[in-house]
């Protein structure tokens, strides 16, 4: 039950008990006034007795019972006289009922039998007053009667009175009407009252609880601790508001310190798995490294020697040509023929000998950079210029392969980002293995589909607080859906046989996202275009 139907309740309860006690004192006037009409009758009882013991006027019977009364007519008078006075019927009996007066004259010498129990004979019996209603020819609605033992100077009962108190009852009642009345305006004013200060008190006490209780389930619900109860007043509601708040506003600075807490290990813990990572791909690398910088010295070595006497013997086999064309005439033409065929074989073979060993040390020389150890020297360098002049080397490194090549350049920098820490020599390399795949994409896609497809290299550059963004758009070919999350696996690649070497991009990738600790991803849609997204840390 809530406290405010307790109060509630409470003040019904002092309602029925102040209801209850009007309704006891009212019902005590009722009583009282039965009480008075009945010494009144008991009064008037006394008076004809002490009248009849006065005057001596009875007698005793054969068995020495007082039965009835000397001069009766006298008795009958001063009956008489009594009704006249209080206006209410009287009746006297002898212990026989016998009427011996009575305000109807032509009752006496009757027997009583008004009373339907017999209280008058019991009343002369045992000496107790009693009460019933007459209902006769004199009285057909009915009076109440009380009847009263006649008892004279010895005590001894000779009879009986009947009263009718009806009318002093009624005196009484109306004596004490005001006094009902007042008690029962009285209680009807304190039950009214008190149900309003019931009602008064129970809001003034149960709707700040209410509020109290509305915020206190709100905060544990929704988590929402901004929450915070209006304080009106002073008294004891108002210091319980106030605590409420002061243990709110306590418990949003413990979720704070302890979410505060909770990243602080989150980033701890996310700096210790990334350092983690980056030795064990540092002992990886070295590891694979070492291996590769010893396959590939190893390697260089009998390579330089093909490489060597293939460009010789192509150079050879070219004098021999020479030669054998300077003495054409010396030789037997179809001999001549045949030898010139023989060694145009030979040179040929020579030069792709040549071709693919150059193709073979290109690779060993990536190998080496890729594996090559020691300590890289961080420098503050601006990232704009650094940028621009990739993108000028690799454009220049296109036309020098393919004078016919020619793409718009478009950048777009930031220029709020300043310096950044890098390794230049580095991420250069990253950025120009990137940006040449970019214009080879371009330059392969306007071979496709005609001269008249405009090739296009974007370099942008974004400020983002800790860390810069940088885009590489080009509107090429695009790459395959299948093979994009391969671009970046060691030697996978998407070249013919001979351009290239599957060695760029994973090498880009392990300088940005290793070395620098950035990221790297690609966006591709085939036959639209390739966007590479660069973020490195500032610091």
């Amino acid at each position: 039950m809530k406290i405010r139907h307790k109060l509630i309740s409470g003040f019904i309860g002092i309602s029925l008990l102040t209801a209850v006690v009007g309704g006891v004192a009212i019902s005590q006037q009722f009583q009282i006034s039965q009480k008075l009409a009945i010494k009144e009758s008991q009064q008037v009882a006394e008076t004809i007795a002490n009248f009849l013991t006065s005057t001596h006027k009875y007698k005793s019977d054969e068995t020495g019972n007082f039965v009835f009364y000397q001069d009766s007519e006298e008795v009958q008078s001063f009956t008489e006289k009594l009704h006249n006075l209080q206006k209410r019927d009287i009746v006297v009996v002898d212990i026989k009922k016998h009427i011996l007066a009575d305000a109807v004259p032509e009752n006496i010498g009757t027997t009583f039998d008004h009373d339907r129990n017999n209280e008058v004979s019991k009343t002369i019996q045992d000496g107790v007053s009693r009460y019933f209603i007459e209902k006769s020819r004199d009285y057909p609605q009915g009076i109440k009667l009380v009847a009263i033992p006649l008892k004279l100077e010895e005590k001894q009962i000779v009879g009986a009175i009947i009263l009718e108190y009806t009318p002093i009852y009624q005196e009484a009642l109306a004596a004490a009407q005001s006094t009902t009345i007042a008690i029962a305006i009285t209680s009807l004013t304190c039950i009214i009252l008190a149900l309003v200060l019931g009602s008064l008190i129970s809001q003034s006490i149960a709707n700040p609880l209410q509020v109290v209780t509305d915020i206190a389930q709100k905060a544990t619900k929704n988590s929402d601790f901004e929450l915070q109860i209006a304080v009106t007043t002073n008294d004891e509601i108002g210091i319980l508001a106030n605590s409420f708040n002061e243990l709110i506003q306590r418990v949003k600075e413990l979720i704070q310190e302890k979410e505060q807490r909770a990243d602080e290990l989150i980033k701890a813990n996310k700096k210790l798995q990334s350092t983690q990572k980056q030795m064990i791909a540092q002992e990886k690398l070295a590891s694979l490294g070492s291996l590769t910088a010893g396959i590939a010295h190893e390697i260089r070595n009998p390579l330089n020697f093909i490489n060597n006497f293939a460009e010789l013997s192509v150079d050879l086999t070219q004098e021999l040509l020479d030669e054998i064309e300077s003495h054409k005439q010396a030789i037997e033409p179809e001999f001549a023929e045949e030898i010139t065929a023989i060694i145009s074989d030979l040179q040929i073979n020579s030069s792709k000998i040549d071709f693919h060993g150059k193709r073979a040390e290109n690779i060993v020389s990536n190998m080496l950079m890729h594996s090559r150890g020691g300590e890289r020297s961080w420098q503050g360098t601006n990232l704009n210029n650094l940028l621009q002049e990739t993108l000028n080397l690799a454009y220049h490194g296109m036309r020098a392969k393919d004078v016919s090549f020619n793409v718009a350049l478009q950048t777009e920098y930031d220029q709020t980002i300043g310096e950044i820490s890098v390794v230049i020599q580095d991420i250069n390399r990253a950025f120009l293995n990137i940006i040449s795949n970019a214009c080879y994409a371009v330059c392969q896609k306007q071979k496709e589909i005609s001269p008249d497809f405009s090739p296009l290299v974007k370099v942008s550059t974004k400020n983002l607080g800790e860390k810069v963004e940088i885009r590489i758009f080009d509107n090429g070919s695009g790459i395959p859906p299948e093979i994009l999350d391969k671009i970046f696996e060691h030697f996978f690649t998407t070249k013919p046989t001979g351009e290239g070497t599957g060695l760029g991009l994973s090498l880009s990738y392990e300088i940005i996202v290793q070395q620098h600790q950035g990221e790297l991803k690609v966006e591709s849609d085939v036959g639209s275009f390739t966007q590479f997204i660069i973020y490195l840390p500032k610091k």
